[in-house]
Parts: structure tokens; sequence; C-alpha cells
């Protein structure tokens, strides 16, 4: 900068505002450190109050590594987890944060809700009750795993071939505001992370593969 501003003949800009440092979380995995770091400034690791979405192919750890991120950060603090996939196995996702370090509580939105839990809660519902609890001092992150197998209450009542366009990505993008809106306020109180893992869905066929004939 010092080299552009004796070429332009002009001083510095700087800027006057009173903003929270942002601090970065290396959790000692050489690889993933550098990759989601600052190396340039000297950053390793995740920023805090960050919202991350790890995707890829199914069964290639994306939970794994929500589980052990989230597990690492939260220390002795609350873990909240939206399982949309219907398929957790809490003593795996016990032993994946304990490794990390986590020594507090794991809280699951509930599936279903009544005395005897018949009636199902809607992921809409789930997700709601892992961002609202982003507000408590004692929650350090929430997993939602995975957003690719989200249903929105339009689709779990629609006929099938039905159409209902756009409803399930309007639910997630609302979902992602909120959660933005949560963490952007958590910058001046408790840091704390909320992790997506969604599925890379490949279509098994093209155009140029069909013959029409």
């Amino acid at each position: 900068m010092g080299e552009l501003d004796e070429v332009r003949g002009m001083e510095t800009t700087r800027v006057e505002a009173t903003l929270p440092a942002v601090r970065w979380y290396p959790q000692g995995l050489w690889s993933l450190d550098r990759a989601v770091g600052f190396i340039r400034h000297g950053h390793l690791g995740w920023p805090g109050s960050s919202l991350i979405e790890l995707y890829g192919d199914e069964h290639t750890g994306k939970s794994t590594l929500a589980y052990f991120i989230a597990g690492w950060f939260c220390g002795d603090r609350t873990l909240w987890v939206a399982d949309l996939e219907k398929s957790l196995n809490i003593e795996y996702i016990e032993q994946v944060t304990s490794v990390a370090g986590h020594t507090g509580k794991i809280k699951v939105a509930d599936y279903a809700t009544g005395k005897k839990k018949k009636k199902a809660r809607t992921d809409e519902i789930q997700m709601e009750e892992v961002v609202d609890a982003m507000l408590d001092p004692t929650v350090g992150a929430g997993v939602i795993d995975s957003i690719g197998m989200f249903t929105s209450i339009v689709a779990a009542d629609k006929h099938v071939g039905e159409r209902s366009v756009g409803q399930e990505a309007k639910t997630i993008n609302d979902t992602t505001k909120r959660l933005a809106n949560r963490l952007h306020a958590d910058l001046l109180s408790t840091i704390i992370f909320a992790l997506f893992v969604n599925h890379l869905v490949y279509t098994p066929w093209t155009i140029e593969e069909t013959n029409f004939h």
C-alpha cells in the first residue's frame, strides 16, 4: 500500500469502526487447517461464528468430520443436532465427539412429539429448534445432517408427482439467513459454529448418453 500511495500521491485509507476481532480455531488437522484457513495472514483453521457446509459424495466422511469439528469446538458446552436422515448412531457420535475432546451434552431435536411419541415433528420444526438453540450461551455448535434429506411440509403432504416448485430451497434459504443472524449476534458474545451436511447427487444418465432410437 505504501508504494501505491506514493505513486498516487494519496494517503492510506483508514476505516474507523468498533468491530470484534475475528478469531481463528485450528484443530490440529494439518491439511484441513490450511485448506480452510487464511494462510497469507497466518491464520489456520476455521474462523469463529461461521456457517459451514460440508458437501460431497455419500459415505465419504462428511458427517464424521462435522461431528468432530463441532465436538472439538464445543468443549464442555452443548452440541445440538437435527438428524434429518433419521439414522443417527448415538454411540458413534459420542465416540467421534469424545475423540475431539467434547465433554458436554449432545441434544438431538426429537423426531416426534406427544406422550407416546406418535406425532411426527416436521423437518422445519427440528431445524428451527437447533437454530434457536444457538442463542443459548451454553450451546457451542449445531449440526444439521443433512439438508439433502430435508423434506418440507408441502412435499410431505402432497400427492406423488404433484409439483411444489422452490419450497424446499426457500426453506433452506430462510434457515440459512436465520442462522446467519444468530451467528452475527454471537460475534459480541460466545463464538459458535453451525454446520450443514449435504450430499452431491449425480444424475445416472445424461442427454448425450440416452439412445432415443
